[in-house]
């Protein structure tokens, strides 16, 4: 059974039309977005890659099947529906590093591409990645930083 009210609809549309022209941005085999409760409304990129997944994201969330508390993941497949084949939605914590470095070596990948918003910044060291290349772009209030060549 899904709780979501109208108005919380209204707020992702809204914000999916500021962010859709970014989508194209992401450019990685995985876009980390790092959340923390309350995860509703979904806000920035992440609203609009949830408008690009058919709301697969807000629905599992209204579903009770991701909380966003720390140490909590949720991995979604994106069938090309964006630069990316998987989306990784985890919940910020203390091991916030440590669970993204687990997922991506049991997927073996070595380019992500993680957002990070203004409620993140003083939290996550973009220095935290030994990486290639790092690629930075402005997103509204968040960032998107493009990892290729990730040492695991």
């Amino acid at each position: 059974m899904i709780k979501m009210a109208s108005q919380v609809f209204f707020v992702i549309i809204k914000s999916v039309k500021n962010y859709r022209k970014h989508l194209d941005r992401i450019d990685g085999d995985i876009l980390v977005i790092p959340v923390s409760p309350p995860l509703m409304p979904l806000g920035g990129i992440a609203s609009a890659v949830d408008w690009r997944l058919n709301s697969i994201i807000s629905h599992t969330i209204a579903e009770e099947r991701f909380n966003g508390h720390s140490g909590s993941l949720l991995l979604i497949p994106t069938n090309n529906k964006i630069n990316s084949r998987f989306v990784l939605l985890v919940g910020f914590g203390k091991n916030f590093k440590n669970e993204i470095t687990k997922t991506l070596k049991g997927l073996k990948i070595n380019d992500l591409c993680i957002v990070i918003s203004k409620q993140f910044k003083k939290e996550i060291k973009v220095s935290a990645f030994d990486a290639n290349t790092v690629k930075e772009h402005d997103i509204g209030e968040e960032k998107l930083f493009i990892f290729k060549g990730v040492e695991i």
